[in-house]
């Protein structure tokens, strides 16, 4: 996330331009994450806005995709060894308090792996301006064809991702 931007910020052809990050699933914890890095997205005076899409984190998804756990620990030793990260035990959310940007959550209220919790302790540790977009999607078939509806949703609907920039870029 942050070499992205960075890579915007520096560019010539860029670096007057605004950012705004559509953060989606657990590409919203990497952008979480990366505000609460020492050299992180704090840093970017360019970055105005983000929208932050059914945020989840690693523990949550393997639970809601019905894993058992020795399979989950056994998938977590895996990538620890690859990446030296121990994605089961690592949590974005201490870096919500971080966020420097107007950010828009959206969250389809039929998603599989929901965690409604975890969307509105995400929401209400946000110390900036916000805003909740509670989507009511026909329930599908499967958790995971329920998740994938509010994107296919925002396809089909763009006007809350744009009138969202578009106030705060």
């Amino acid at each position: 996330m942050v070499a992205a931007v960075d890579f915007i910020a520096t560019h010539p052809d860029y670096s007057s331009a605004n950012i705004g990050l559509l953060s989606i699933c657990m590409g919203q914890g990497s952008a979480t994450e990366a505000f609460g890095l020492e050299d992180g997205l704090k840093r970017y005076r360019q970055l105005k806005a983000m929208i932050s899409v059914q945020p989840l984190d690693y523990a949550h998804f393997v639970d809601a995709m019905g894993l058992p756990g020795f399979m989950q620990r056994s998938s977590a030793k895996v990538i620890t060894k690859r990446t030296g990260l121990d994605f089961a035990a690592a949590s974005w959310f201490p870096h919500v308090k971080d966020i420097t940007v107007p950010t828009l959550v959206i969250q389809n209220r039929n998603d599989g792996y929901l965690r409604k919790d975890l969307v509105d302790a995400y929401f209400a540790e946000l110390t900036v301006e916000k805003d909740m977009l509670w989507l009511d999607l026909p329930k599908l078939k499967g958790a995971t064809a329920n998740r994938f509806a509010a994107y296919d949703w925002l396809g089909e609907n763009p006007e809350p991702v744009l009138s969202w920039f578009g106030k705060h870029l």
